[in-house]
C-alpha cells in the first residue's frame, strides 16, 4: 500500500510539471511579437534622441565684478595712531583729498603753511616776498626747513643792501655826464675848427701883405701868428679832450658792464639757492605726505574697512580705506583654469552665479566671452587664463532684476564652449581609443 500511494504522488508531480512546460514553453505569439516591437522602438527612440536632442557643455571657472575704474586701495606706509580724521564713511571726495594724518613729528598745519608758501613763491614771476614764519614745528623737515629760510634771508639781505645797484646808477649817472660832456666838446670843436680856418687865413694874407708888399709891420705879424697858434693850439687841446672823454666813457662803459654781469651773477646764485632748497624741501613734503597722509588717488565715494574714528591704530601695509568710484561701469574678471581652457572662445555665452544673490531667488547674469588672455598669469600658485566678459543687459538677471553694483562680487561662471548631443559624448571616448590604437 505505500508503494502505491508514492507511485500516485510522483505521477500527480509529472503531470503538473507538463502543465507548467507547457504554459513556458508555448509563449502566445501575440505577446513575443509586440515586445520585440516595444524594445525596438524604445532602442531607436533612445538612438534618435541621443543624437538630436543635445546639452551645452560648460566649464566653470571663478570671476570678480569690477568696474572699468577698479576701487582704489588706500593702504598705510607707516604705523601708528590716526592724529586726525577728514572725512566720515560714504563720503565723496576728490582726488588728492587729504583722508587721515597717521601720527608723527610734525605738526600738519605748519606743513601746510610751508607747502602753500612754496607754490605760491614758485609761481611768481618776480621774486618778491615776505620772510615765512621762522619758528615752525615740522620734524623731519626742521634741517631743510632752516636752509630753505636762509636762502631767502640772504636774498633778502641782498636786495635791501642794493649795493649794485647803486655803483651801476653811478656808473650810468657818470656815462650820462661824460655824453653831455662830449656833446658839449663836439659843439667846441666845431666852433674851434671854425676860428683856426680863420686865424690861419688872417695869418697867411698878413704874410702875403708883410713879404710882398711890407704894408703891415713885423709885430703885427707876429700877433697874428700868435693868434693863429692859439687857435691852432685850442683846437689840439679840444680834440685831446674829446679822446679822453671817449677812452674814460669806455673805461665806464667796461666797469658798468662787470657789474651788472657781477649782479645778475649774484642775483641768480642766490636765487638758484632758493629753487633748489624750495625743491628739496617739496620733494620731502611729498616723502612726509606719502609716509603719514592718506589721500584719495581717485575721485569717489571713501567707504571705511577697520578703522573708522581718530586715535586708531594702524599698521603699516593695511588697507586703512577704499576709494570706489562713482558712475563706474562693471565688467567682469574670469579666471580660466588650464584643464579644458582651450574649448574657450569669444562670443561664447556666460552664466554669471553670484555669491551675493542665490540663483533660485535672483536669477543668474548672462554675459559674453569679450577677450582671453594670451598667457596665463600665475597667483597663490595657481596658473589661470584671465577671460573678460562683457555684460549686454548691465546687472540685469535671467529672472529680470536688476542687481545693485558692488565692487569686487565673486561668484562662479559657468562658460558655454558648445552644445553636444548624448551619442557625440559617447563616441568621443570610443573615437579616441579608436585612433590611439590604430596609431600604435
Amino acid at each position: 500500500m505505500p508503494d502505491m500511494k508514492e507511485n500516485d504522488i510522483q505521477e500527480d508531480v509529472e503531470l503538473r510539471d507538463e502543465d507548467i512546460n507547457h504554459i513556458f514553453i508555448k509563449t502566445p505569439g501575440w505577446i513575443l511579437r509586440w515586445g520585440i516591437y516595444l524594445i525596438l522602438f524604445i532602442v531607436m527612440l533612445f538612438i534618435v534622441g541621443s543624437i538630436v536632442f543635445k546639452y551645452p557643455d560648460t566649464i566653470s571657472a571663478p570671476f570678480i565684478i569690477t568696474g572699468v575704474n577698479p576701487p582704489a586701495r588706500v593702504k598705510a606706509k607707516q604705523s601708528g595712531l590716526l592724529t586726525k580724521l577728514y572725512v566720515v564713511d560714504n563720503q565723496n571726495v576728490s582726488e588728492n583729498d587729504y583722508l587721515a594724518i597717521i601720527e608723527n613729528s610734525a605738526k600738519e598745519k605748519d606743513v601746510y603753511y610751508v607747502k602753500s608758501f612754496i607754490a605760491d613763491l614758485l609761481k611768481k614771476d618776480t621774486m618778491s616776498f615776505e620772510l615765512p614764519i621762522k619758528k615752525l614745528e615740522l620734524g623731519d623737515l626742521q634741517t631743510t626747513y632752516l636752509s630753505f629760510y636762509q636762502a631767502l634771508y640772504n636774498y633778502q639781505q641782498f636786495e635791501n643792501n642794493n649795493y649794485h645797484k647803486k655803483k651801476i646808477q653811478i656808473l650810468k649817472d657818470r656815462i650820462l655826464y661824460n655824453t653831455n660832456y662830449y656833446s658839449d666838446l663836439q659843439k667846441q670843436l666845431s666852433a674851434k675848427s671854425e676860428q683856426f680856418l680863420l686865424k690861419r687865413k688872417q695869418f697867411k694874407r698878413d704874410s702875403t701883405l708883410y713879404y710882398a708888399k711890407g704894408v703891415i709891420s713885423e709885430f703885427n705879424l707876429e700877433d697874428t701868428k700868435v693868434d693863429y697858434l692859439n687857435a691852432r693850439l685850442n683846437l689840439l687841446t679840444t680834440n685831446t679832450d674829446i679822446d679822453n672823454i671817449r677812452i674814460s666813457m669806455t673805461e665806464i662803459q667796461g666797469l658798468l658792464i662787470d657789474m651788472e654781469n657781477d649782479f645778475i651773477e649774484k642775483e641768480n646764485t642766490y636765487l638758484e639757492q632758493i629753487k633748489n632748497q624750495a625743491l628739496e624741501l617739496s620733494a620731502e613734503i611729498q616723502t612726509w605726505e606719502m609716509n603719514y597722509v592718506l589721500k584719495s588717488p581717485v575721485c569717489g565715494k571713501v567707504s571705511f574697512n577697520n578703522y573708522w574714528s581718530e586715535h586708531q591704530n594702524v599698521i603699516v601695509g593695511e588697507d586703512v580705506f577704499n576709494i570706489i568710484p562713482v558712475n563706474n561701469i562693471p565688467i567682469v574678471k574670469a579666471f580660466l583654469p588650464m584643464t579644458r581652457s582651450g574649448k574657450v572662445k569669444v562670443n561664447q555665452k556666460v552664466n554669471l552665479h553670484c555669491e551675493n544673490f542665490p540663483d533660485n531667488e535672483f536669477g543668474v547674469i548672462k554675459g559674453v566671452v569679450e577677450n582671453i588672455s594670451l598667457l596665463p598669469s600665475v597667483s597663490d600658485n595657481t596658473t589661470a587664463y584671465v577671460v573678460e566678459i562683457s555684460l549686454p543687459d548691465g546687472l540685469m538677471t535671467s529672472y529680470k532684476k536688476e542687481l545693485p553694483y558692488y565692487p569686487e562680487m565673486k561668484g562662479k561662471a559657468e562658460i558655454v564652449a558648445e552644445d553636444l548631443s548624448l551619442f557625440q559624448r559617447i563616441m568621443l571616448p570610443l573615437r579616441k581609443i579608436i585612433v590611439e590604437n590604430i596609431s600604435n
